[in-house]
């Protein structure tokens, strides 16, 4: 039971409160609430993984003939939404894209082992290859198991290629989850249909022409740059079509109000693609093979990111593609500026200000959307994503509702969780295209999207150009065979030459993101470390004054997955499993035993050894990472600071050689409050105020409430796993059911969204989790982050409000009067009150309404 005993008398209390109230206590956390959205869910990242052995027993193999499979099954579909009988297109024209289909199943033996997949191409052979979407048809109509009648609404992409739907009976018993391995299996083969529709049509102008438009910034042709300064904004695109058909990006400028200011240009496109052998392994060169058609880029060479703020354009192909169609709109492109703001805008005079500090004349804060581990929704009833179903489908949207206030967005590994089905790729890239095509859309690739087993790699460049390819050092299965192909040619970024797949730097506005490759070695000396040092050391702080670093596993992080051992009793503890190096368990593939730990403990510990000293030699201001599915905001951290616990230990952790993991010794002692340089302290916004976006007073007390970490001398981390993937339970705060949280935490939240991060000048940077689940945009967490100008800035948030002032100053005086006031209190009491006086202990513990203590339950997840 928690107390706390009350203050000897009520002036001395109300002193306390007025002085907490003004003065923000860098040792007060705000309360961890567990997140009542989302649930625990298994390891379940691959697509089919619905279609579960817990529920489809193994059936006696000679049922695959009998009454079962043999009963009388038919399968047909129509269109959710009747076509008006006046319309000028006729069901001949095939269907919209997106368009919903009522797929129709009936049964003379209804099944809980029944399901229906959507096939495309229509007539694959499916011991072959996968569907691209399935539903389990009793879970969509309960009624089926009664009436032997069910009907599934299927949302149908323009993915190239038409569709039909294939019921299955009891197949894919033996796929699935291994126990003892942590691994699955791919049984596409012992596939046996019962019964097959007719084909879905698409109309075939859409489903072949230019598509899925998203932005991007790439180096341009021959750039060694390590500043990323050079950057070219480009945008890429699908089709069914090669170069023949003479792809073309089609561009004019625009002003904040859409109307063109300058003439329309064409860019004709690169046009490439790849193909299966360019793969590492099953699935994505199996079952999980879809062609993944051909991929454009055009690059708008040329534009003068200082000046132009818009552009409008659209796709077009010399067949007469268009996107969007002829009659809509065409796409409005926000161009991320280089540097620090000036006053030298289109239509404006010379700039009278210096231009090393920001908004001296009024330019919005450059806001970045940073996210980790997002996946595929869908809001029909397939159930092929089911772990990144409504999550990611919300955050996507969500982000498309907020692209107006959006200049850039950075996915920091485990994109699309596609795992070797290319269907899911394609339909990724539909969901995000309203986003995805109105500012930079950057990613670098998480376990998900890379590793794969080491004999794979050999003699194997994974799609990589050069003479090097930088193989995963953990060798797990986690890409299913694509190896980083499809997020490096689907998703361009900057490429340096001399950095790894997925490092690069992108300045962006007055903001540089640095990139970072967890997936390939990232120890001293390595190719990427010592790319990482050079890059980091060239970035000039004077025009580029916040830099952020982001990579896929994270540097810190609450978690129990690889924690040490030590007094872990496996009979006692039921968490035991999650204890010590984390490495496959199966020798096929990575017989060679150099394999690194890949368990959070154990890539944090080598993070903290090799890459966070040249954080903070470098100054970077925030580190972000995804990985393990959660939002958590920490200290101001530095492992090398004595008392972080594993100060003492880093030296041996650098010295770790091929296949050695780090001790209990250090396990034990990771995390410790001692590496925290720097707590966030509390502040208010004035009532009535501007709220620190600017754009609505603010309303109510939880909108006033808002955390600073003021000029830290270490990086603060941030994990932000939190865009769609089902969460993963294994922080102290989830295990102890949200009575604990771990000592450099200062919030933990289960909830879905998205960090919007804003340079508000070259002193503040302000940022805000934006939860998506609900559909409310609902701001969860707020803070600050600080630095000393390079100008002597004010502390205020120049063109944004005065609030900014509050935050440096302001608290200071009335903490002084604060203090004075409780010191002549505390004496008159001390003459005034007998001693003797003896107050009660109040009890602080949650009760419900019954007079129970309140309890919630806490799902867990080992992996990620």
């Amino acid at each position: 039971m928690t107390v706390v005993r009350v203050a000897r008398t009520l002036p001395v209390l109300a002193l306390l409160l007025v002085c907490a109230g003004a003065v923000p206590s860098p040792e007060w956390r705000p309360p961890a609430t567990p997140s009542p959205s989302g649930g625990g869910f298994r390891d379940e990242h691959q697509p089919l993984s619905a279609i579960d052995p817990a529920r489809i027993r193994f059936p006696d193999p000679t049922s695959r003939l009998d009454a079962l499979n043999a009963a009388g099954f038919s399968v047909s579909w129509r269109r959710e939404t009747p076509r008006a009988s006046n319309a000028s297109n006729d069901d001949d024209d095939g269907l919209e894209c997106d368009e919903v289909v009522l797929v129709t199943v009936t049964a003379a033996a209804p099944g809980t082992k029944h399901w229906v997949g959507a096939y495309s191409p229509p007539r694959a052979a499916v011991n072959a290859t996968a569907p691209v979407k399935y539903a389990i048809i009793h879970d969509v109509d309960a009624s089926y198991l009664k009436t032997g009648d069910a009907a599934i609404r299927f949302r149908l992409a323009c993915n190239r290629h038409d569709y039909d739907f294939v019921v299955f009976a009891d197949d894919w018993e033996r796929r699935q989850y291994n126990e003892s391995t942590h691994a699955r299996s791919d049984t596409v083969h012992e596939a046996v249909a019962v019964a097959r529709s007719a084909v879905a049509t698409m109309r075939a102008e859409a489903n072949s022409g230019p598509r899925k438009p998203r932005a991007s910034l790439v180096s341009p042709v021959g750039s060694d740059t390590k500043v990323g300064d050079d950057l070219e904004l480009a945008v890429t695109w699908s089709s069914a079509r090669g170069a023949e058909a003479m792809p073309s990006l089609r561009w004019w400028e625009e002003d904040a109000s859409g109307v063109r200011t300058g003439s329309v240009n064409v860019v004709n496109a690169s046009t490439y693609r790849y193909r299966r052998e360019d793969l590492c392994g099953a699935p994505a060169t199996t079952s999980g093979y879809r062609d993944p058609g051909w991929i454009h880029r055009a690059a708008l060479a040329g534009i003068d990111r200082s000046t132009v703020r818009f552009v409008g354009y659209d796709l077009i192909d010399a067949l007469g593609g268009k996107y969007p169609p002829a009659g809509e709109r065409g796409l409005r492109l926000r161009v991320p500026r280089v540097g620090i703001a000036s006053s030298k805008d289109k239509n404006e005079g010379e700039d009278k200000n210096n231009d090393k500090e920001l908004n001296k004349n009024n330019e919005p804060a450059f806001t970045i959307a940073m996210f980790a581990d997002m996946g595929r929704g869908t809001d029909d009833d397939a159930a092929t994503w089911n772990e990144y179903g409504s999550p990611a489908f919300n955050t996507s949207r969500a982000l498309a509702a907020d692209a107006d206030a959006i200049d850039a967005a950075f996915l920091f590994g485990d994109v699309s969780y596609a795992t070797g089905y290319q269907s899911v790729w394609d339909d990724y890239l539909e969901m995000i295209a309203p986003w995805a095509a109105a500012f930079p859309f950057l990613v670098n690739p998480g376990n998900h999207e890379y590793d794969y087993v080491r004999s794979a790699w050999t003699g194997h460049a994974g799609g990589q150009s050069g003479a090097a390819v930088y193989a995963d050092p953990y060798g797990g299965v986690d890409s299913g065979g694509e190896c980083g192909v499809p997020t490096e040619r689907l998703l361009p970024g900057p490429t340096p030459a001399s950095s790894v797949p997925g490092a690069y730097v992108a300045i962006l506005g007055p903001i540089a993101l640095v990139s970072m490759n967890t997936e390939v070695d990232f120890r001293t000396g390595s190719p990427q470390w010592t790319w990482l040092d050079r890059a980091l050391g060239s970035i000039d702080r004077t025009q580029t004054p916040w830099v952020l670093f982001a990579g896929h596993r994270p540097g810190l992080v609450d978690s129990d997955w690889g924690k040490s051992c030590l007094g872990v009793h496996t009979n006692e503890d039921d968490r035991a499993w999650t204890c010590g190096p984390k490495k496959p368990l199966f020798g096929k593939g990575n017989e060679a035993g150099d394999l690194r730990d890949a368990s959070d403990v154990g890539v944090a510990l080598e993070f903290q050894a090799h890459v966070w000293p040249l954080l903070t030699r470098h100054e970077v201001n925030a580190v972000f990472s995804g990985h393990n599915h959660v939002y958590q905001r920490h200290c101001a951290f530095d492992p090398e600071r004595a008392g972080s616990g594993i100060d003492s230990h880093l030296g041996a952790i650098r010295e770790l050689g091929p296949g050695e993991d780090a001790d209990d010794a250090a396990r034990a002692e990771y995390g410790k409050s001692g590496g925290c340089v720097a707590r966030p302290k509390r502040i208010r916004i004035s009532p009535g105020g501007d709220s620190p976006g600017g754009d609505s007073p603010a309303s109510d007390e939880g909108e006033n409430e808002w955390w600073v970490y003021e000029e830290p001398k270490a990086p603060v981390s941030l994990v932000v796993g939190s865009a769609g993937a089902g969460f993963t339970r294994n922080s102290r705060f989830s295990l102890t059911k949200g009575t604990e949280t771990c000592e450099f935490c200062e919030v933990v939240m289960y909830e879905y969204g998205y960090l919007r991060v804003a340079a508000v000048n070259d002193t503040h940077l302000r940022c805000e989790f934006v939860e998506t689940q609900r559909g409310d945009g609902a701001v969860l967490d707020r803070f600050y982050v600080t630095r000393r100008g390079v100008t002597g800035a004010e502390g205020a948030e120049g063109a944004e409000g005065a609030e900014g002032a509050e935050v440096t100053s302001g608290w200071r005086f009335i903490a002084l009067g604060c203090a004075l006031a409780l010191f002549v209190a505390c004496f008159a009491i001390d003459v005034f009150v007998p001693q003797d006086t003896v107050l009660p202990y109040v009890r602080l513990d949650s009760i419900d309404e019954d007079g129970e203590e309140e309890e919630e339950e806490a799902a867990v997840d080992g992996e990620v």
